[in-house]
């Protein structure tokens, strides 16, 4: 078989293993206000609703809706509370019942699709830095990943972030060995539709400013003197058409408006307005700068308590991510990542650093810029796809087993997703009635 085909199998392979948790899966508690505030978002144009998370994946998960045309209560409330997207959920939930299941069924296609999307990014990045063996390698690790198949068939934002903002990396990549316009330009759509999938990416802007600065240094040490004005204006340029995008993509909502108009609850913002004019115009709408505070008013506050090695606590620990590393991912797969800083090869490709920076800098945000908000492997799923195309240099690895019921709970186990399985258990078991303790937030009934 040739590495096309290989390729395609794989993608397949992947494929096949998210339609069956697609189908099988009940809705998760977070896609339980996701795909009806996307579908919000598509009804009216609005971005203010559940504005922590940009709008473009929960629009995406929300496009194959137009089918079904479900009801919505389009109506805005006086004083949104971070709890009315579950008060829509469950409105939305009572209007549909009928047709709830194929909701999401429809709703979940698009993840699968971005999922794909990052294993493409995978497989044709590794395949650069490693040669072929190293592509399908990288691609092999993708598609029987079980966190990644976990989620990539789930209406949520996490799997959508993490394949754009691969894909926004991948971009500049290519930019930086030839920065022709197109490139450019490319790269600009890139990280702007990376800031639109979750507040995030906004790490993306110093990690494209180390690689620019390590780039400048590397033409320096080489003996050339020129080309500094065209690299720093081309990542100028790029951050400029990034903005461009993340603005069209709220449609230009608040965009321009006063500082002194925004009333942030954050600290972080808090000093940043504090340090500047009220009068200035914001470059960025409005509900992402109210979505950006009120996630970095949960990192730094809290929202729920975390759990970790049967222990509850309100303060969390920078260890959190670490943990769920080791004891979410089989045991071949960390011992490949262990291995393969250490796999000697000559010559060593230049391009990894484009790798192996975002890989270190988006784990170390997550372990420390995340504070007190410590639940679910999702939350660090960006970090995957740089781990796959890394480990691309040594060989496929294969599944193992594992169980982590002690060590962690909330979407590390259970996010509400058993309901179909039980309810083919009853009716093949002969079983009427059963006491439920159940996790989630749509009726069992249905």
């Amino acid at each position: 078989m040739t590495a096309r085909g290989v390729r395609a199998l794989l993608l397949g392979a992947f494929a096949i293993l998210c339609v069956h948790g697609l189908v099988w899966d009940s809705p998760t508690v977070d896609e339980f206000t996701h795909l009806p505030v996307g579908w919000f978002y598509l009804k009216t144009g609005d971005f203010d609703l559940a504005a922590r998370t940009p709008p473009l994946v929960k629009s995406l998960a929300a496009l194959p809706l137009l089918v079904l045309d479900p009801a919505i209560d389009t109506t805005k409330p006086a004083a949104e509370s971070a709890w009315y997207p579950w008060i829509l959920g469950t409105d939305f939930m009572e209007r549909n019942r009928a047709v709830y299941d194929r909701i999401f069924l429809l709703g979940r296609l698009p993840i699968v699709a971005l999922g794909l999307l990052m294993g493409i990014v995978v497989s044709r990045w590794a395949r650069e830095l490693y040669g072929e063996a190293g592509g399908l390698t990288s691609l092999a690790l993708f598609a029987f990943c079980p966190t990644i198949v976990a989620h990539a068939h789930l209406a949520t934002v996490d799997v959508g972030a993490a394949a754009f903002i691969a894909l926004a990396l991948y971009l500049f990549y290519r930019y930086a060995l030839d920065p022709t316009p197109l490139r450019l330009l490319a790269s600009g759509v890139g990280l702007g539709l990376a800031q639109l999938a979750k507040t995030s990416g906004v790490l993306l802007y110093p990690i494209l400013a180390a690689l620019t600065l390590i780039l400048l240094v590397r033409q320096w040490r080489g003996g050339e003197r020129g080309g500094i004005g065209m690299r720093l204006g081309g990542l100028a340029a790029i951050v400029t058409l990034s903005l461009l995008v993340l603005n069209a993509g709220y449609l230009f909502q608040g965009t321009g408006q006063p500082l002194g108009d925004f009333e942030f609850q954050s600290r972080f913002l808090k000093r940043i307005s504090g340090a500047l004019p009220e009068w200035i115009p914001m470059p960025l709408p409005a509900p992402y700068l109210e979505g950006f505070d009120g996630i970095r008013l949960d990192a730094e506050t809290g929202e729920f308590p975390n759990y970790l090695f049967g222990r509850w606590s309100r303060e969390g620990t920078p260890v959190y991510y670490l943990v769920t590393l080791l004891y979410k991912n089989p045991l071949p797969f960390l011992i490949l990542a262990l291995a393969a800083p250490f796999a000697r090869l000559r010559p060593r490709p230049p391009g990894e650093v484009f790798v192996a920076l975002p890989l270190a800098v988006l784990l170390a945000a997550s372990s420390i810029l995340t504070d007190k908000v410590n639940y679910g492997i999702r939350h660090i799923l960006p970090v995957f796809p740089f781990l796959f195309i890394y480990m691309g240099r040594l060989a496929p690895f294969v599944l193992a087993r594992g169980r982590g019921d002690e060590i962690l709970l909330d979407s590390n186990l259970d996010w509400g997703q058993g309901l179909k399985r039980l309810r083919s258990y009853m009716d093949r078991e002969g079983i009427d009635r059963i006491g439920l303790a159940y996790f989630g937030h749509m009726d069992p009934a249905i």
